[in-house]
């Protein structure tokens, strides 16, 4: 039997159980699906009574059925109760599965919660590493442009040097061929050129 129509509704939820009445035990039983329909929850479970209960106790069923009065058989009024469902969707609502307890719910949600916790941390150690080598390429980049920029200064600067050296080289080589000139007299090839 499935309860797809009561979607997040005690009738299809896996903490919907029988509690031990007489406050003695510490029992929570399955409410079978016949008796979710039914509504006939109450039966004897391990010879003792007991009582309609949300195992998370996201609500207090019973009051809820006392709620709605006595002019109605128990039966009528526990089916509209579990079968309704809440205002907001219940957060502690799971899908109800045939043969498991109420603590076998529990505990494949705990499962799924942990499972869930699991994949969560692996997600944030994917977007460290992730974050983290960006930031490792990032920094590379930078300090090869820093490189590159220093080289491409070094450059200019040794460029700039080598000109200046050439002038200086040419202004040089003027001022001997000048002062070859001035010092040349009439009998060396430049005064005979010159006519001196």
């Amino acid at each position: 039997m499935t309860f797809g129509a009561y979607p997040s509704a005690c009738i299809s939820c896996g903490f919907l159980c029988q509690r031990d009445k007489s406050g003695r035990g510490t029992g929570y039983y399955e409410v079978p699906p016949a008796d979710r329909a039914a509504g006939t929850v109450g039966h004897l479970q391990a010879n003792r009574p007991t009582i309609i209960w949300c195992f998370m106790g996201a609500a207090n069923l019973k009051q809820e059925i006392d709620d709605l009065g006595n002019d109605r058989p128990i039966e009528e009024r526990t089916a509209q109760v579990i079968q309704r469902g809440h205002e907001n969707d219940c957060p502690r609502w799971i899908r109800y599965k045939e043969g498991l307890s109420p603590h076998e719910h529990y505990a494949g949600l705990a499962m799924q919660e942990l499972e869930q916790r699991q994949y969560q941390s692996q997600q944030m150690l994917e977007q460290g590493r992730q974050e983290f080598e960006q930031r490792l390429e990032q920094d590379r980049r930078t300090f090869e442009k820093a490189l590159w920029d220093q080289a491409q200064e070094a450059e200019g600067k040794r460029h700039n040097l080598v000109l200046w050296i050439t002038v200086a080289a040419i202004i040089l080589a003027l001022a001997q061929v000048l002062a070859a000139f001035l010092s040349a007299g009439p009998d060396s090839i430049i005064g005979k050129l010159l006519g001196l």
